[in-house]
């Protein structure tokens, strides 16, 4: 029985719920008795982290997602904390009443789709507010976010500061733990170190899945019998452990849903959700400002759909009443065009502008689509005035000239819109999007295509538009990084392009237009890491360019682009571990672009070719282990480089590959005991430094680790471990932030992967065996992804076996590291690691009888785990 507390100026009234720490009462003081006032076991909270958060809230201006503060005592040996009273009378079966609060719990697994992300956007607001005055919940959990009464009532967060941090002595056990992120039960103290934040983000996740599902994120049904359990038992705090739970949440990694989302959006917001509920906190969002930005994004993204299917449900709708059967599908296709460019040309804000949240773009009807032709847009639904009633014309005439001014306003929408989609697919020099366009507006126009083609894909007479619009789509496609669909219509795309009568062109158009289509499709493939089939494409794209610089050989347009097309064949055969092949194609590109600029000077085009040619010549040199020659031609690359950086300052791509340039010739000089390594590694990390500033562009923080790792490993083998170890801790902060964002990024795992086994390695040299082992089991985790994830389906995965052969020596170090660290509670998953390196080994023998190193570490590990059996030392 819990006991009524005694506060001057209060009369306490009646029991609301107890927690974790404290109970909450209904009180009455100086005639007003709409309080609700918390008493706080002493010893369950840090008071002074919890007066500072209080002092903060009083300080600032109230916030309506959080809950309305009246007057606190924390020096008192009774501690308090009065708020508004959010709870309603009712009537229990008994006919008794009791005061009941009104809290988010209720209403979990019972509210609609929309209402539920509703209510996580506004207590998101609340808790990015807390964050954003350096408040830490500590605490959130559908108990603690409470509602006013009326309709549609505002959630009200409460309870902050009140739970797993540290300076508490004790913690009542309550349903808090099931809510909490592993590593805040097991090392509350951190709090204090700025890991806050991030138990936040996963209690928010957590609390949030509950909402949605009715459900437990984690432990769901061990949760429910334990509380079934509780509620027939007196005590049961003896039965479960902060650390026991921790364990248990952190054995289940995934995280499921009961049913499937029903929408793009759903499945937008319940990803966020998984996101913030990443057992690794490097993978979750840093904080609440983060995760609402990307609820808030997610939200204008649906809301711009909704409009979108609103007008094409309209269109519809209006193509229902046409008398005229033979024109429908050219109606259709000319209303979706118009739509799309009305999405675009009205919001089209021109080169790096962003429509703001407080003035967001607004949709209204206009006349011309077209930037190039400003005679007005007809309607290409009613085009032609009704003939007055009088007029004798003949039925006949009149669909044909209906028919044929469709087809004219068809044509005309469509070129505009095929216009927009260029405008869409331009980069620039960095590889982002030159324009900015309103959120949505790509989808809304790949839906428009995707019907346009459906219908008119076997219609002879526009079959040059349905190219264009396979074309068009597909690069919208790749700049979304959906390679799948993009190799799927370029590939329908060359099929019906092999007629050469297709739109009544000349022949260089024709092998023009099919270049860029096979051009297109290489890339879709190779980001499908499909390297044969994009070197086959990039092959016939070489071909058809070839073929065009033959027919007009003095333009030198043709020459560039075949110059151009021969270098991504070169990166593709250099993919496809054709290294020599690669190594040729390389060198017909310098000579193409020599031979272009041999009686002229050349223009910005032919030196980006040439800068980038003689970099990827180093590359295969290097493969090849002629460091020398390799290393002239990152020279010959840096110096076309430097010549762009000083003609074109402002475009930072030149700069960038200015630095990867010096960054391998850095390498190089490293292997080689150039004693002017440090110097170019350093000019290449002032360079990276620079473009940070400016643009924190993930490939300049990349390839900003790679170089910060390459220095450690120069200076590691200079005896230096203690400045290695802090050159490769400063990459492995990069890389973890890199792989929270891009979390199935394969270079950023393998490099990943490699910094980790550097770094256990030097903590082993220094006697950190326990540090070691930590990294050895990240080494282990990014490189079972890569063998799950990485997949080589044209090779029939055959880099599988690879992977395997550096897991199983992954798990072997491990299993090692964890058998010296002197903790007998290590030894169990030192057994664990061991018997996992034999188990990958063998299937590696399985596969290659005669892999020597195979069986030489197999029983390697052998013996090794009868030795930690038998508690012998270990070789």
């Amino acid at each position: 029985m819990v006991s009524r507390p005694k506060i001057p100026g209060y009369f306490i009234d009646e029991l609301i719920g107890e927690g974790s720490t404290g109970s909450v009462w209904t009180a009455k003081s100086q005639g007003k008795s709409k309080f609700a006032i918390k008493s706080l076991r002493g010893i369950a909270v840090n008071r002074q982290v919890l007066s500072d958060s209080l002092v903060k809230i009083y300080k600032n201006s109230p916030h309506p997602g959080i809950a309305k503060i009246h007057d606190f005592d924390l020096a008192s040996p009774q501690a308090y904390i009065t708020m508004e009273l959010y709870a309603e009378r009712t009537t229990l079966a008994d006919g008794t009443q009791k005061t009941r609060s009104r809290n988010l719990e209720t209403l979990c697994g019972k509210v609609s789709s929309d209402d539920g992300w509703k209510i996580a956007i506004q207590i998101a607001e609340a808790m990015a507010h807390l964050h954003e005055n350096h408040i830490i919940h500590c605490n959130l959990k559908p108990t603690n976010v409470l509602f006013e009464g009326g309709i549609n009532p505002q959630p009200k967060v409460s309870d902050f500061a009140q739970g797993m941090l540290g300076g508490t002595e004790q913690l009542e056990t309550s349903d808090s733990l099931f809510y909490c992120a592993p590593e805040q039960l097991q090392h509350g103290n951190q709090f204090f170190e700025g890991r806050g934040e991030k138990w936040d983000v996963y209690a928010y996740g957590a609390t949030i899945y509950q909402l949605m599902t009715g459900r437990f994120c984690r432990l769901h049904e061990e949760i429910v019998k334990y509380r079934k359990k509780r509620e027939t038992q007196l005590n049961l705090h003896s039965e479960i452990s902060t650390n026991r739970v921790a364990r248990a949440i952190s054995a289940q990694e995934n995280i499921t849903w009961p049913n499937e989302a029903k929408t793009q959006t759903e499945r937008t917001y319940r990803s966020i959700i998984e996101t913030c509920l990443s057992l690794k906190e490097e993978h979750r969002h840093n904080d609440m400002l983060e995760v609402l930005t990307e609820l808030r994004n997610c939200e204008q993204n649906d809301n711009l759909g909704s409009y979108a299917e609103e007008k094409r449900e309209n269109n519809f709708r209006h193509k229902r009443k046409s008398k005229w059967a033979n024109a429908t599908t050219i109606v259709l296709s000319a209303a979706a065009s118009a739509a799309a460019a009305v999405l675009i040309t009205l919001n089209y804000q021109g080169p790096k502008e962003i429509p703001t949240q407080d003035d967001p773009p607004q949709l209204v009807k206009i006349t011309k689509v077209d930037a190039i032709d400003n005679t007005p847009e007809v309607d290409p639904i009613d085009t032609k005035d009704t003939p007055d009633p009088d007029e004798t014309v003949p039925d006949q005439t009149i669909k044909e000239e209906q028919i044929a001014n469709l087809i004219h306003d068809f044509q005309q929408s469509q070129s505009a819109l095929n216009e927009l989609c260029r405008m869409l697919a331009t980069l620039d020099d960095e590889g982002n999007p030159l324009y900015s366009f309103p959120e949505g507006t790509i989808g809304s126009i790949l839906t428009y295509y995707d019907k346009f083609i459906s219908r008119n894909e076997d219609d002879p007479a526009l079959r040059d538009s349905v190219i264009s619009a396979l074309s068009n789509a597909s690069e919208l496609h790749i700049l979304l990084g959906d390679f799948t669909s993009a190799s799927q219509k370029l590939t329908r795309a060359t099929e019906l392009i092999s007629d050469d009568e297709i739109g009544g062109g000349d022949s260089g158009e024709l092998i023009e237009r099919s270049a860029r289509l096979y051009k297109n499709l290489s890339t879709s493939k190779a980001g499908s890491q499909m390297h044969s089939a994009a070197t086959q494409a990039a092959t016939k794209s070489l071909l058809l360019y070839k073929e065009l610089l033959s027919q007009a050989p003095n333009v030198p347009g043709n020459a560039r682009a075949a110059a151009e097309s021969a270098l991504i064949l070169a990166k593709r055969l250099r993919n496809s571990q054709q290294i020599e092949a690669s190594k040729q194609y390389i060198e017909q590109t310098i000579q193409i672009i020599t031979a272009t600029t041999a009686d002229a000077l050349p223009v910005e085009k032919d030196q980006s070719i040439l800068a980038s040619a003689h970099f990827e010549l180093g590359q295969v040199l290097n493969e090849k282990g002629d460091l020398n020659s390799a290393n002239e031609s990152y020279q010959n690359s840096i110096a076309e480089y430097t010549k762009l950086f000083t003609a074109f300052p402002e475009k930072l791509n030149y700069q960038f590959q200015l630095a990867r340039a010096l960054g391998e010739e850095a390498d190089i000089a490293f292997v080689t005991a150039n004693s002017e390594a440090g110097i170019i590694n350093d000019d290449a990390i002032e360079i990276l430094t620079a473009l940070i500033e400016r643009s924190p562009n993930n490939r300049y923080r990349f390839e900003m680790a790679r170089r910060h790792h390459a220095f450690s490993r120069s200076i590691e083998n200079e005896g230096e471990s203690s400045a290695a170890r802090t050159q490769s801790n400063a990459a492995l902060t990069i890389l973890k932030d890199l792989i929270k964002n891009e979390p199935s990024n394969f270079a950023y795992q393998n490099e990943m992967a490699r910094l980790c086994r550097q770094l256990a390695a030097l903590y082993k040299k220094d006697g950190y065996l326990g540090k070691s082992a930590e990294l050895s089991r990240e080494t282990v985790h990014h490189i079972k992804n890569l063998l799950d994830k990485d997949l080589d389906v044209e090779n029939n995965n055959k880099k599988k076996n690879h992977y395997r052969e550096i897991l199983a020596r992954d798990y072997g170090v491990l299993g090692w590291h964890l058998a010296n660290t002197g903790e007998d509670d290590d030894i169990p998953e030192a057994k664990e690691s061991f018997e996992a390196a034999q188990t990958y080994y063998k299937q590696i023998l399985d596969i290659e009888p005669a892999n020597e190193n195979a069986e030489t570490m197999l029983e390697w590990s052998r013996v090794c785990l009868e030795r930690l059996l038998s508690k012998d030392e270990l070789p």
